[in-house]
């Protein structure tokens, strides 16, 4: 089971992916940048068969018990298909991107009831994309409020730096 963003995804440890990595070896280590062995960040999946998912920086408590009262039921966990913006809806929270705020909840995999967006925050993307992410309305909406493809992807960088870099 792949437990979080980091090992789901690759996370924050991924924002490395696609630099020098010798410059990212010196910038951590400076001088000791030979005597530590590193890894590129790469989701667990990518090394090592995963049967389940629970995504989130941090993993909500929730999600969890909920996945693991639904395995010890027999029952094959829940996966979330669906974007942030569904719950943002459900929450009747206002459209940040109406405001001119950048979010990442329409490509964004929802479980989180749209935590950040309810704070006035842009969604971050820490769950990782929606499977089957509809790329072609992201544009169309980015294009409508005025936002550059630039700008999300940048945003989305944060925490999947491994998808918008390896994986294009």
């Amino acid at each position: 089971m792949a437990l979080g963003s980091c090992s789901a995804i690759a996370g924050i440890n991924a924002i490395r992916t696609g630099q020098d990595f010798d410059d990212v070896r010196k910038e951590v280590y400076g001088e000791y940048r030979y005597n530590f062995s590193s890894l590129p960040a790469l989701p667990v999946d990518q090394v090592v068969k995963v049967e389940a998912y629970i995504y989130g920086c941090p993993p909500n408590p929730k999600d969890v018990l909920k996945f693991l009262t639904q395995l010890l039921a027999g029952k094959t966990p829940e996966v979330i298909k669906y974007p942030v913006c569904v719950e943002c809806k459900l929450r009747e929270n206002d459209c940040l991107m109406l405001r001119g705020i950048p979010c990442m909840g329409p490509v964004t995999r929802a479980g989180c009831g749209a935590w950040c967006p309810s704070s006035n925050q842009f969604c971050y993307g820490c769950r990782g994309l929606v499977p089957e992410a509809n790329k072609n309305a992201m544009h169309e909406v980015l294009d409508k409020h005025r936002l550059s493809v630039q700008e999300i992807t940048n945003k989305f960088k944060l925490y999947s730096a491994y998808y918008t870099e390896v994986k294009k």
